[in-house]
């Protein structure tokens, strides 16, 4: 499965009609309905039923049409991610914070307070590691 296949489905099933999801893609429309169809065939599932009028979702396509489209969501925000990064211009913004413990307090978090009996506890994104 080819993410060109999860994009010709999500246009045909946007548009409702292989002839006008076809002249958006710029493709030809048998190439179109083969490429849905191999992409069906591949997944064993019908996702659209066929008529002369055009294409209907069965309840496997609605559901797979919303998978489609968040996963495709989320390459393209991947895609623009890494190309910022190489531009300088996408910073990571996890943190992590550590917080001191008095030996005996440890219900209060202490920092830079001397003492020997310290333990040292990180926690990330809100998780105790």
């Amino acid at each position: 499965m080819e993410l060109r296949h999860l994009r010709y489905f999500l246009a045909v099933g946007e548009a409702s009609n292989f002839s006008k999801a076809a002249a958006q893609l710029r493709i030809a429309q048998p190439a179109l309905s083969r490429q849905v169809h191999d992409l069906e065939h591949e997944i064993g599932v019908e996702l659209l039923r066929r008529s002369p009028r055009g294409a209907t979702f069965t309840a496997q396509g609605r559901v797979f049409l919303e998978q489609v489209r968040e996963l495709l969501k989320l390459t393209d925000e991947s895609v623009q991610k890494v190309k910022a990064l190489v531009r300088g211009e996408y910073k990571d913004t996890r943190r992590i914070h550590v917080i001191l413990y008095d030996k005996g307090h440890h219900d209060r978090g202490i920092i830079g307070r001397s003492g020997s009996h310290r333990r040292t506890q990180i926690v990330e994104s809100g998780t105790r590691l």
